[in-house]
């Protein structure tokens, strides 16, 4: 055998006239610095990438051929096109970007034709309420409201910071770098509004930087608390989709829909990025009548939270009484 050249411990040269390149499960931990450091990818791209080449490093024992990949490849033809193309995408890193040879590559078909749509069940309003409902803690009422009235994936409402909310407007403007998503411009409802403005002036810790500073341990208890309560699957997509068809059932066309969740070309969300453009999208959000039907927070036992700013005087929602 011709060891040929080696990058960490992987070896690339000639066996039996097949061109095999040997990975061993350590040679990843200097592909994950390489995606870090030299690709920018954040970290849960990478880390979805290292499931994959683990599981292809067990399917090749570690010997490594073009015809293996597409093997490989060939397995994920029915799953759905999302898992398709991460699959791709994590093999393209390392083979293309990481160990320059994109020939291992070439003539390999990453992504097959879609299968079916499958049924989704979606909860309905009640349920979604009974497992806001559940909930004790404020951060997690407040990551829940969130993702039920913005449409945002979980990684992103995760992500927000406090200069990413247009308050003015209700408004979630991301300004987000993502290689892979795209992000958008969308709204929250008055009820995640009140709930968000009381954790940021009583509970939300001053040296915190994203808008919602929740543990993941904190995040993940939500989501089997709120399931058990409400008597069907809750999760973060679940609230995504949930959050599609009520403003499909309220009249929104799908165009608006794809904007607030992040899948409008940047052509036309480029025409949003406007205060004229942010009002004319949040009349159509406001027009759909999102509401959850939950109980707003209270200060001091006695005066129902208000929604006039992250620091608005208490006092507002007694007048006149």
């Amino acid at each position: 055998m011709n060891p040929g050249r080696r990058r960490g411990r992987v070896s690339i040269g000639i066996e039996s006239g097949e061109d095999v390149i040997r990975v061993y499960p350590e040679d990843l931990d200097s592909y994950r610095r390489f995606a870090t450091l030299t690709l920018g990818l954040n970290e849960s791209t990478v880390k979805g990438h290292l499931t994959v080449l683990r599981k292809f490093l067990r399917f090749t024992r570690g010997r490594v051929t073009g015809e293996k990949i597409a093997e490989f490849v060939a397995m994920y033809r029915d799953r759905p096109i999302g898992t398709q193309h991460n699959v791709g995408k994590a093999l393209r890193r390392f083979f293309r970007d990481y160990l320059q040879r994109p020939d291992l590559l070439e003539g390999i078909k990453f992504n097959w034709a879609a299968p079916p749509p499958r049924y989704q069940s979606v909860p309905t309003l009640e349920e979604v309420r009974e497992g806001f409902l559940a909930l004790n803690r404020t951060d997690q009422k407040v990551a829940y409201l969130l993702l039920a009235t913005t449409g945002l994936r979980k990684s992103e409402v995760l992500a927000l910071r406090p200069e990413h909310i247009v308050w003015e407007y209700r408004a979630v403007i991301p300004r987000i770098d993502r290689r892979t998503k795209r992000t958008g411009i969308t709204f929250f409802n008055r009820e995640a509004e009140a709930w968000l403005k009381y954790y940021m002036e009583t509970e939300r810790p001053e040296d915190a930087e994203p808008l919602v500073p929740i543990s993941e341990k904190g995040f993940r208890k939500i989501w089997p608390r709120a399931s058990k309560r409400a008597g069907v699957k809750i999760t973060p997509q679940v609230l995504r989709v949930w959050f599609a068809v009520q403003l499909r059932m309220a009249g929104v066309p799908d165009s608006f829909v794809d904007i607030f969740q992040g899948r409008a070309p940047k052509s036309v969300l480029a025409r949003y990025y406007t205060p004229v453009g942010v009002r004319e999208l949040k009349e159509v959000y406001d027009r759909a009548g999102l509401e959850v039907g939950i109980p707003l927070p209270d200060l001091k036992g006695d005066s129902q939270y208000t929604t006039g700013g992250p620091h608005a005087s208490h006092d507002e929602g007694n007048q006149g009484k």
